[in-house]
């Protein structure tokens, strides 16, 4: 009946899907033991200084402060009403090695 067929077949497939699983957990943990991992920290921030005022400005400041024109990148200060090139910050700490547990 078809019922049964279609039984059939999901258990079929769930068994091969289990043998690949074995398969793949086996291979991972062979190629792990020669592997080290490396832990990176990265931080970004939106945050900009005001050049003429040396205020900060927020991530929703900088963007009230753009002009529908793509080709401007410059905001305006909401604090003295200047106009600044705002950066995107991002700093990169050195990675450290470790050996995997």
């Amino acid at each position: 009946d078809w019922t049964s067929a279609t039984d059939r077949e999901s258990v079929d497939f769930d068994s091969s899907a289990s043998d690949l699983r074995d398969t793949s957990d086996s291979r991972s943990r062979a190629s792990s033991a020669s592997l080290q991992t490396a832990t990176v920290q990265v931080v970004l921030s939106s945050c900009s200084l005001c050049t003429s005022c040396a205020s900060l400005v927020y991530d929703e400041d900088i963007m009230a402060g753009w002009t529908a024109d793509d080709s401007n990148l410059n905001t305006t200060c909401p604090f003295c009403a200047r106009s600044f090139l705002p950066l995107l910050n991002i700093e990169i700490y050195e990675p450290q090695l470790q050996q995997p547990g």
